[in-house]
């Protein structure tokens, strides 16, 4: 097929090259070329056809390298345009990472704020504690020390106590710091300023409160076993003495603070009469040991009397009988009773030799005694008590010493072979009758002698201890007797 070229009436060949260059760079080259041509390409593209007909191909030459420059143009536009999108990219992904870091950096701002409100917190509330602290120091509220103070739970206590007395003097400050009852006469004095008035009248009461504790803690420093009604007066001398003054000058005061000294005086009380029990506890358990060990000794000097006596009766016995055997129908009725005296004690000391004997191997065996002391105690109050001495009264003596005014009255001396048991199980019986409840090594009873015995056979019958007994039911009491004797004399 012939390639033609037909162009309209009065159109140069620039205009066509301008109107294809036109259409080519808005819609594409070729369709516009084939529009010009007003031909249809069957078997090959415009461009190939230019190039094989020399003659349009240099008239139309430049029409054909503008399809090189727009894809040269097109390509450069799109290495800017990816560039572009690479750099809009990578600013996204620089803005994501500067509001992540934005973010963090604000929850580590939030945190840090809050860390320093808190520990701004803290500090105030440690200022105000010290504050607190320096203000009961000053009111004679600093620590305490109680040296016989061995128990936890006692120190528990202790604290506690303290802790309510602090709370009480704090709030006297407190309303010291909020009072607003200024007379005319304070109005002068303080310029009419309420601060003034309110700091003089806090001063005033920790000085109070200084002296109030000042005074109870000397006084509670001297308690001893014996003596905690003598330190509760001198604690309520001194708050009435406070009390007063304060309400002279109208500073806050408290009742309160008495009910908690007096506490705190009952429990350091608590403590030393604990402490003197324990005390007792090892006295007795030293006196017991000292018994046991006297008894020892009592039992082995028995035992030695009594064999150096069988020895010396047996030996004797010997040389009478030798005497007599000599005589043979001779021998006087004095020299046969002799013998039979010397058979006689000697049966005595090896019977004696046998119990001292028996008693050392018996370590529990000993006497529960029952006595009483009208002089001392009144009537109806008895000691029942337990000794391992050969010789039981030696202790009756001894607790009769230096100590009571007259001598003990012995109702009961009972042998038994337990000793310890059938004391332990007498007082058991009379629990109820007990005078001393706090200190159970004081061994009295307010109980009459009937009631006693009948205790006493109970208390073997359970315990199955068998015993030996004597009872006396009157109590002379001779020195007390001739006592109010020369009293009612010297009165007549």
């Amino acid at each position: 097929m012939r390639l033609r070229l037909p162009l309209a009436a009065g159109a140069s060949v620039a205009a066509a090259i301008g109107l294809a260059v036109g259409s080519m760079a808005s819609e594409g080259w070729r369709s516009k070329f084939m529009a010009l041509t007003g031909t249809g390409f069957a078997s090959c593209s415009a461009v190939a056809l230019l190039v094989a007909n020399g003659k349009l191909n240099k008239r139309y030459g430049g029409i054909i390298s503008v399809e090189d420059e727009i894809k040269k143009v097109r390509t450069a536009e799109e290495k800017t345009l990816t560039e572009l999108t690479r750099r809009i990219e990578s600013l996204r992904r620089e803005i994501a990472a500067s509001e992540q870091t934005a973010n963090t950096n604000n929850e580590e701002a939030a945190k840090a704020t809050e860390k320093t409100e808190r520990l701004k917190s803290e500090i105030a509330a440690l200022q105000e504690e010290l504050e607190n602290e320096e203000a009961m120091s000053a009111a004679g509220f600093g620590p305490r020390r109680y040296p016989d103070l061995n128990s936890t739970e006692m120190e528990m206590k202790l604290k506690a106590n303290r802790e309510k007395q602090k709370n009480i003097a704090a709030g006297i400050l407190l309303r010291c710091m909020r009072s607003d009852d200024l007379t005319i006469e304070d109005e002068l004095i303080f310029d009419g300023s309420i601060a003034k008035y309110r700091n003089s009248l806090k001063r005033r009461a920790t000085a109070y409160l200084r002296g109030f504790n000042g005074e109870c803690d000397a006084a509670i420093s001297t308690l001893k076993h014996n003596n905690d009604s003598t330190v509760i007066n001198k604690i309520n001398r001194a708050f009435d003495f406070y009390d007063k003054k304060a309400g002279m000058e109208r500073i806050p005061w408290n009742d309160k603070l008495l009910v908690l000294r007096e506490k705190e005086a009952y429990l350091v009380h608590e403590i030393h009469l604990q402490k003197q029990i324990e005390r007792e506890e090892q006295a007795e358990l030293r006196q017991q040991i000292r018994d046991e060990e006297r008894a020892i000794r009592e039992i082995e000097k028995a035992t030695n009397d009594a064999e150096r006596e069988a020895a010396q009766y047996a030996k004797a016995l010997k040389e009478a009988q030798k005497i007599v055997e000599l005589a043979g129908q001779e021998a006087s009725e004095k020299q046969r009773r002799k013998i039979a005296e010397l058979e006689r004690l000697l049966e005595e000391a090896n019977e004696n030799k046998e119990r001292a004997m028996s008693r050392a191997q018996m370590t529990k065996s000993g006497h529960v005694y029952i006595i009483s002391n009208i002089g001392s105690f009144g009537d109806h109050v008895y000691k029942v008590g337990m000794t391992r001495r050969l010789e039981p009264m030696d202790r009756v003596r001894e607790l009769g010493d230096a100590s009571v005014p007259f001598p003990f009255d012995v109702h009961a001396m009972i042998f038994t072979d337990d000793a310890p048991g059938l004391e332990h199980a007498i007082h058991k019986q009379i629990e109820e009758y007990r005078l001393n409840r706090v200190n159970l090594r004081r061994e009295f009873f307010t109980i009459s002698i009937d009631e006693l015995k009948a205790a006493v056979d109970k208390a073997s019958e359970n315990s199955n201890i068998r015993y030996s007994i004597h009872w006396t039911r009157f109590a002379e009491a001779e020195q007390y007797r001739q006592s109010l004797a020369e009293r009612e004399l010297v009165a007549a």
